[in-house]
């Protein structure tokens, strides 16, 4: 099950929802992506801007359908993915399961 906290920013007299999120890797991934669901139409107003990061333990450089599910979900908030690197590397392997995902086309593009 997702756990989520969520706090109100403001900058430039702009509201913004921030979520930090962690899925467990031994979680059931079908009940983490329904109670998602039930978290972002909760928060979700196209008034808002909405940065959501965290461990969501999906590897972002892998395509897998976990992944495709995990976009196409945050796609109805209209939020993308912006990691596209490695973020953790250990002896032969890289990953790339801490995420940030963010309305591009309100808040711009970003670099890491």
């Amino acid at each position: 099950m997702p756990t989520s906290n969520a706090a109100p920013v403001y900058w430039n007299n702009k509201s913004a929802c921030m979520v930090a999120m962690y899925r467990a890797p031994s979680g059931n991934f079908d009940l983490f992506t329904t109670k998602l669901d039930i978290i972002l139409r909760k928060l979700y107003t196209s008034t808002i801007e909405y940065i959501i990061y965290g461990d969501m333990n999906i590897d972002y450089l892998v395509d897998c359908d976990r992944r495709s599910q995990l976009e196409a979900l945050f796609k109805t908030c209209k939020l993308t993915s912006i990691v596209n690197f490695p973020a953790r590397n250990q002896h032969y392997s890289a990953t790339a399961i801490d995420n940030i995902f963010n309305d591009i086309t309100k808040m711009g593009n970003y670099s890491i």
